[in-house]
């Protein structure tokens, strides 16, 4: 029973003052008799005049026992000050006073608001109306609007894209602040351990460990609503055989509790469940019913959502992995075309050389012998214009026909020009022999300064047939000879000479007051080689710079380069020397490719290979 009372006093005009109140007796009876409300007229102590009851129940006492007995003492105790209260408040402003408050009844407890009106100078009319039935309809009106905004919250919460965990503990925590629950909990049914396991808890408990943590199906009330598919209701805990600690629950003011299975297809897939200090009415049990519904629908569909965005993930990883594999594909297959161009052209290169080296070497062989037979006729010549000095008229014409004095000159200088094309052509062989071991797989000690003049040599007529030509500088420093793979490493500084060709021809060098010029050195640091290649060409933006060592990626034109120069090259000097390739370049300030190459190879490692790619950045210049 709520026991509650509230005064309130209204103004009146002046009509109603102690000296204006209505006294006319017949009137009054009259007007009151055709009222629904309860009458009462009071004498100055609360003692009842007359009164009129619609009903003979309608009151605490029948109309008989209220009659010349102070209203005080047949009302509770605690509403004896509010009742004096609002006597007192009507008589000092002859206005009319309203008190609100509940009373048991036959027909149990009943709420009341009495208005007290003065009448005359000692006497108050009042009037009480039964609330009962409009308070209960606002209060359903209140509780239903109040359980219309749980169930807002609780499909706002069903509704947020979120891993199921949290949005349980949501749920739980809306039944908590919206229900006016002690605390609320949700289990999830694991189907295969046959074990409730606790998802969310809210109120008076939020730990998720515990006895209640995991539950067995059939264990407690808790197991007892999965195995049955069933709720456990219950309005009066302290009597309810199902609870198990009642001591509990005496202590804790535990009156009601609600147990719902989350059912998805009649099938159980958890349980959700509240106590509650106060009784819980059907209007809640009932929406409880619904949300509880709506939970299974939730779980589902966020299930279903989780899955399907795992689904799309693994979709997207195999189209990823797809893409990467096609490309390494597509990779392999311009590599192993290039590498069977490089290795056609070294076999070729090979077979030129060595058709080239049989008869230089046969002409350089016979030149000395060529010589020194001249010489001999020349001697011979000289011997006989020593004792013959009158030759023959005939003799003397063809002397002077051949120019005999000039031959006898000439034929030194004539064969020492011979013997350097001889040697010219040699070394162009021994260049072309470097060039053909591009399939070579060995590792070997080598001469970078050879593989780099090698390089040269064979771009030698693009480096010519520039307008103006190309000076090519080399500064050398003192290197030991160096462990590498000679044939792929002459690609490497192949392809990076011949991007620095190509990048000079598309400039007009008619008005600039440079040549074309491309720079190479060598200097030894540590164990390692620094190889530095620089043009003064037109240089690259950051755009272009960011992407040169990506594979298919060219600045040329339509069917000028496959891309793979520069990522061929990378791999070979990273992959396969465990060194390093960076670039640095400005628009205008032409490209300088710096590699660092150590002097003893090893195996290299995938983490040293990882190291060696994230040290050599494509970087911009100061």
């Amino acid at each position: 029973m709520e026991e509650s009372s509230q005064v309130k006093s209204e103004d009146r005009s002046p009509a109603h003052s102690p000296n204006n109140c209505p006294t006319n007796t017949f009137e009054r009876g009259a007007l009151f008799a055709a009222l629904p409300d309860i009458y009462l007229r009071l004498a100055d102590d609360s003692t009842v005049l007359d009164v009129q009851l619609p009903e003979p129940d309608a009151f605490v006492l029948p109309a008989t026992g209220l009659l010349g007995r102070r209203l005080v003492d047949c009302w509770p105790s605690h509403l004896t000050d509010p009742l004096q209260q609002a006597l007192q408040q009507a008589r000092q402003h002859c206005a009319s006073t309203s008190l609100n408050y509940c009373l048991p009844t036959p027909r149990g407890d009943r709420y009341f608001e009495s208005r007290f009106v003065p009448l005359g100078a000692h006497q108050f009319i009042s009037i009480t109306r039964d609330m009962t039935e409009q308070r209960a309809v606002e209060r359903e009106r209140q509780e239903r609007t109040a359980l219309l905004e749980f169930r807002l919250e609780i499909d706002r919460c069903l509704t947020i894209e979120q891993p199921i965990a949290p949005m349980l503990q949501q749920c739980a925590q809306v039944m908590v602040d919206s229900l006016q629950a002690a605390f609320a909990r949700i289990w999830l049914l694991n189907d295969a351990e046959q074990m409730l396991e606790l998802q969310a808890s809210a109120g008076l408990y939020t730990h998720s460990d515990g006895p209640h943590g995991r539950v067995p199906v059939g264990a407690f009330k808790i197991g007892r609503i999965a195995a049955s598919g069933h709720p456990h209701l219950s309005n009066d805990v302290l009597n309810d055989p199902n609870v198990g600690d009642r001591d509990w629950a005496a202590r804790e003011g535990m009156v009601a509790f609600a147990g719902y299975p989350i059912l998805l297809d009649r099938q159980v897939i958890g349980v959700a469940a509240m106590f509650a200090r106060q009784p819980l009415s059907s209007l809640v049990l009932d929406e409880l019913q619904l949300v509880t519904r709506e939970i299974a629908f939730g779980i589902t569909r966020q299930q279903n959502r989780l899955a399907l965005e795992a689904s799309e993930q693994a979709l997207r990883h195999k189209a990823e992995a797809l893409q990467t594999t096609l490309d390494r594909l597509q990779l392999a297959q311009k590599q192993l075309v290039q590498s069977e161009k490089m290795s056609s052209l070294g076999q070729l290169v090979a077979g030129v050389a060595h058709e080239i080296n049989n008869p230089v070497n046969f002409i350089a062989g016979n030149l000395t012998h060529l010589r020194s037979a001249v010489t001999d006729l020349l001697e011979l010549v000289a011997a006989y214009q020593a004792h013959y000095p009158q030759p023959h008229p005939e003799l003397a014409d063809l002397t002077e026909t051949i120019e005999l004095e000039f031959l006898r000159d000439d034929l030194p200088a004539l064969f020492q020009s011979m013997r350097l094309g001889v040697d010219r052509i040699k070394d162009i062989v021994q260049s072309l022999r470097t060039f053909s071991r591009l399939d070579e797989s060995n590792c070997q000690m080598v001469n970078l300064h050879e593989v780099i003049d090698s390089a040269l040599l064979i771009l030698s007529h693009r480096l010519k047939g520039c307008r103006p030509s190309i000076a090519v500088t080399r500064t050398y420093g003192d290197l030991p000879l160096v462990a590498c793979y000679p044939g792929p490493l002459t690609q490497v500084f192949m392809n990076i000479l011949s991007n620095a060709i190509d990048a000079i021809q598309e400039m007009d060098w008619t008005d600039r007051p440079t040549k074309p010029a491309i720079d190479l050195s060598t200097a030894l640091k540590a164990d390692r080689v620094l190889i530095t290649i620089s043009d003064n060409g037109p240089g690259m933006d950051e755009a272009t710079q960011a992407r040169i060592f990506d594979p298919f990626f060219t600045t040329k034109g339509l069917n000028r380069g496959t891309g793979l120069g520069m990522s061929i090259s990378r791999e070979i000097v990273v992959d396969k020397h465990c060194g390093r390739l960076n670039c640095q370049s400005r628009v205008g300030a032409g490209t300088v490719f710096g590699l660092d190459l150590p002097i003893e190879l090893a195996a290299p490692s995938s983490s040293e290979q990882a190291i060696a790619r994230q040290s050599s950045p494509v970087k911009e210049t100061d």
